[in-house]
């Protein structure tokens, strides 16, 4: 039987308790547990007053829907295609049409967005604080997918990276391994401190295996010689790690490129694991154990939450957080004893 996706729907409102979070549940299969709520840090903002920045209730359907994301996406939208696809297919059964804005730096100032025909924003990813406070300015509704920061008053659709990575821990515990190495730049994007707390919250909860937790920074790939040679320097150390997990696959698999080239065996003397199962990671040689991103259904959570909010533009903003799912492939097998 087919996996269904866990949605939390969270409403920002001081008001609500919370028994009175609306919420669904899925049975776990695999490598899953079953579905609860976690709250973590970042949470503990959720349920503070927060201002509503819209000046009137309007009561009908937008016309049309500006996505803004930036350059760098845009041109590496390996993970955000399926997602901007679903987009902007969901939108035009409600006759709405989107329009695309690509923000970028010119002369070390962001380029003004200028859409006075859009009815509200899709803010995508990694868009910078200055953009968002830009389009506040137009008093317009925004909707935050997968946005890079959690300190916003807007409606917010986005994963739960400390969940998913939570589950791909308690995986990697089961094979035997104590030692990881975590790849990635905890201040790049809330999304990467989350799976980075993820793994430590649940080495917290098992203090009986005695693990370690080390981390290599790493923010947008292995790009450079010097992070080449410190991955294989912790790589090659006498008590180094049995696993590496990346912040997202890019990294994992640039690592396990990095690895063979200096005939280190995937997964025979170190694995590797990754998160958000791009279409690369299926195909790579050993396969990518990741964290699969329902990627279409935060399309389709993201088109229901503006119909909705346009119905009512008062009312409380939601955060609506979707559970992933582990995809265990070759790339992660039982501890090998160095």
């Amino acid at each position: 039987m087919a996996k269904r996706t866990t949605m939390n729907v969270i409403s920002k409102s001081p008001n609500l308790s919370k028994s009175c979070i609306p919420k669904t549940n899925s049975d776990k299969s695999g490598e899953n547990r079953s579905s609860k709520e976690h709250e973590f840090e970042t949470n503990s903002k959720l349920n503070e007053s927060l201002p509503v920045t819209h000046k009137s209730e309007r009561g009908k359907r937008p016309q049309n829907i500006t996505l803004v994301m930036n350059r760098e996406a845009f041109l590496n939208a390996i993970f955000w295609v399926k997602i901007i696809d679903r987009l902007e297919n969901e939108l035009k059964r409600y006759n709405i049409t989107m329009t695309i804005s690509v923000t970028e730096y010119e002369k070390g100032q962001y380029v003004p967005i200028e859409n006075n025909k859009t009815d509200g924003y899709i803010i995508l990813g990694l868009v910078e604080k200055n953009i968002l406070q830009e389009i506040e300015n137009k008093n317009l509704p925004i909707f935050l997918l997968d946005y890079k920061y959690l300190d916003s008053s807007h409606d917010h659709i986005r994963m739960n990276n400390h969940l998913g990575m939570k589950y791909m821990t308690e995986l990697i515990l089961k094979k035997g391994h104590r030692d990881i190495l975590f790849m990635g730049d905890l201040d790049f994007a809330a999304s990467i401190k989350e799976r980075y707390l993820g793994i430590k919250d649940c080495l917290d909860e098992h203090p009986e295996f005695e693990t370690t937790l080390d981390q290599l920074l790493v923010t947008k790939g292995l790009k450079s010689i010097e992070e080449r040679d410190l991955l294989l320097e912790k790589v090659r150390q006498p008590h180094g790690p049995t696993i590496l997990v990346g912040a997202n696959d890019m990294i994992a698999l640039e690592s396990i490129n990095v690895l063979k080239k200096a005939r280190i065996k995937v997964p025979e003397e170190i694995s590797v694991v990754g998160f958000d199962n791009i279409s690369e990671s299926n195909f790579a040689e050993p396969k990518l154990t990741t964290a699969d991103v329902p990627k279409i259904d935060l399309a389709v959570l993201t088109v229901e939450t503006i119909i909705k909010r346009f119905e009512n533009l008062n009312k409380a903003n939601l955060l609506i957080m979707i559970e992933p799912k582990i995809i265990n492939r070759d790339s992660l097998i039982e501890r090998r004893v160095k």
